[in-house]
């Protein structure tokens, strides 16, 4: 809420941000989709459920809005109604496409931790 409150940029430019950065949610969950190879199932229930909260978050920006011109307003509204529509669009994806691939384990164990070491010493 520091972005919405904080008293330094006047609030018309404070949205303007705001928008910009609610209209950039569905490009980065889309690359963040090109990130998930090896899905472990405990970290996508917890993305899963640390989803929940965030479209309420962004109806709590939208009722800051009143004070606005209509048209940022309504610029305002609509990105958050495309941020909201694509995490939902996301957390589907999450629930059908790759909770039912993730795999039981997250450690990597003594072998790969220690390769991945090796690869550690060498880069520096």
């Amino acid at each position: 809420m520091k972005c919405v409150r904080s008293q330094i940029t006047p609030y018309p430019q404070r949205a303007k941000n705001i928008i910009a950065r609610l209209n950039q949610v569905p490009k980065y969950l889309m690359e963040a989709r090109s990130c998930v190879d090896h899905p472990v199932e405990l970290w996508t229930r917890k993305s899963i459920t640390s989803m929940e909260g965030i479209p309420k978050y962004y109806q709590t920006i939208v009722s800051f809005s009143k004070e606005l011109s209509k048209e940022l307003q309504n610029n305002l509204q609509k990105a958050a109604r495309l941020a909201i529509d694509a995490l939902n669009e996301h957390r589907s994806w999450l629930e059908t496409g790759v909770l039912p691939k993730a795999s039981g384990s997250w450690v990597i164990g003594p072998d790969r931790y220690q390769e991945w070491l090796n690869t550690q010493s060498t880069n520096e």
